[in-house]
């Protein structure tokens, strides 16, 4: 019975929690500091997206500097239209220094961090060079492979034979 224990807890110290870079979106649409709001919401409407990380280029990729959503774009348009401003740009409007990831952050500390901080997308960086973007539905993926995962060693386990019957068979064969 010690023994099955022990399996067990080896078991899921093998079974490596899940980490961002299990499930990020590298995938990128960008935008840069320059471009006019038209161009970001196009951007947005074009590649379906709800949000942009902005960056500077830089030799070894992309450096994150901000990120720009559809909520921001639309308060700015907004105000565009009604003041007659059409010449904002993404670093006017973005949001400066947002929360970030590693590739190496686990899934319940960025499940944490969205559902108490009400976030859809964090990008995800290394220093400051941006590797990708994880949203709720990709961490509720990873959630539910690893749920699932960890069911399946469960039932392995569940599967493992009946110890009264090996014991009563011995009782048996010795009386």
């Amino acid at each position: 019975m010690v023994k099955t224990a022990d399996r067990r807890r080896d078991t899921l110290r093998q079974t490596k929690e899940p980490v961002v870079a299990d499930f990020m979106t590298t995938d990128l649409v960008t935008a840069t500091l320059e471009m006019p709001l038209i161009q970001v919401v196009d951007l947005l409407l074009k590649k379906k997206v709800s949000n942009v990380p902005v960056v500077i280029p830089m030799s070894n990729g992309n450096k994150l500097v901000g990120l720009i959503t559809e909520r921001d774009c639309m308060d700015y348009l907004t105000d565009a239209i009604f003041y007659d401003d059409p010449n904002i740009t993404v670093e006017s409007m973005m949001k400066h220094i947002p929360v970030c990831v590693t590739p190496e952050t686990d899934v319940f500390t960025v499940s944490s961090i969205f559902t108490q901080q009400g976030y859809r997308h964090l990008p995800v960086v290394k220093k400051t060079m941006l590797l990708g973007i994880v949203s709720r539905r990709d961490v509720l993926r990873g959630l539910k492979d690893y749920s699932l995962k960890l069911k399946g060693m469960k039932e392995v386990e569940r599967n493992l034979p009946d110890l009264r019957e090996i014991l009563m068979n011995r009782r048996l064969i010795i009386k």
